[in-house]
């Protein structure tokens, strides 16, 4: 097989194989909680006490040959369908979220550092450690209260809406809490760079050279650091997408963070008679964790690849 044809051809094998592996893993995971579950709480309902292969071949039969898998009364959406959607609800934050915060802070990180003498504008430094100190639950909460606050001050109707799917003006604060901390993580990481980068030699000449800070900034210092730039936006991608459990939960998206809260926060911790109906569902969780695995290889390939084109070395092999 050609070389151009063979990595490619690795990486859907890879993919394939990390799917494969998550499901199992999903699968397992609840099979191990239910059991755990159905010893501490005996009105528990499971079905742990068939054969892990027999359910899981059912699962997988039930997925592929029988209209997408079945969930649990009340619903009646088939599972297949019911991950695509939350997939799509999910990814539309994400879209919205990470160039934000990608866009932002790192306009803000080159606006705050300072050239000549190298540092950070302290402007930057007090709002951007409150940023990082509050978790994205915090500050969706805190953004709500202001929405609600807004409209009583108004004497008027909900002028932005904070809950369930919403397109518009409903997007705004479900994707603020998943960008601001991002963006002052960012914005503090870059600026950090950008001066470091003032301080060496390289710098101190063009300067003496009669580079002026912007044009010095933005043609020779940022080059530099865009690769460790971009290494930081995959871990920022990773926050993201791991917050959005809470702030699905917090503005009731309907997306596979919130599937995947429901899945394993009991609905009613204090009555041990009752649970939510996807608790623990073993062939929900399956999927998720295919969802997931999915995302994460797909934008850790394209990831590896903008990393290649920024700096070829990372693709070269070692010399020997």
């Amino acid at each position: 097989m050609p070389r151009h044809l063979r990595r490619p051809a690795l990486r859907l094998a890879a993919l394939a194989a990390v799917l494969v592996l998550a499901h199992l893993g999903g699968f397992l995971f609840a099979a191990f909680a239910q059991r755990a579950q159905a010893t501490s709480n005996p009105f528990f309902a499971s079905t742990a006490g068939a054969p892990f292969q027999e359910r899981y071949l059912a699962a997988v039969r039930a997925l592929f040959f029988e209209s997408g898998g079945a969930l649990p009364r009340p619903i009646t959406q088939p599972l297949l369908p019911t991950l695509v959607q939350a997939a799509g609800a999910s990814g539309l934050l994400i879209a919205l979220a990470f160039p934000l915060s990608i866009g932002i802070g790192v306009w803000l990180g080159r606006r705050a550092s300072r050239i000549n003498p190298p540092g950070i504008a302290a402007g930057l430094i007090a709002p951007g450690s409150l940023a990082l100190a509050l978790p994205a639950f915090v500050v969706g909460a805190a953004l709500i209260g202001g929405a609600i606050a807004l409209s009583l001050a108004t004497d008027r109707a909900v002028l932005i809406p904070f809950s369930g799917f919403q397109t518009g003006w409903g997007l705004l604060l479900p994707v603020l809490a998943l960008a601001i901390r991002p963006t002052f993580q960012l914005a503090q990481f870059t600026a950090g760079l950008l001066a470091a980068e003032a301080g060496k030699p390289y710098a101190r000449a063009a300067r003496s050279l009669g580079f002026d800070d912007q044009a010095l900034r933005g043609r020779l210092l940022f080059r530099n650091i865009l690769l460790p730039v971009l290494a930081q936006a995959g871990n920022l991608f990773r926050l993201i997408v791991a917050e959005l459990v809470v702030v699905e939960w917090l503005f009731d998206w309907p997306g596979v963070g919130r599937l995947l809260a429901n899945a394993l926060i009991p609905a009613r911790l204090s009555n041990a008679a009752g649970e939510t109906p996807l608790f623990l569902h073993a062939p929900l969780l399956a999927g998720l964790a295919v969802v997931f695995a999915a995302l994460f290889f797909t934008f850790d390939t394209l990831a590896h690849f903008l990393a290649r084109r920024v700096d070829p070395r990372v693709a070269a092999p070692p010399s020997p």
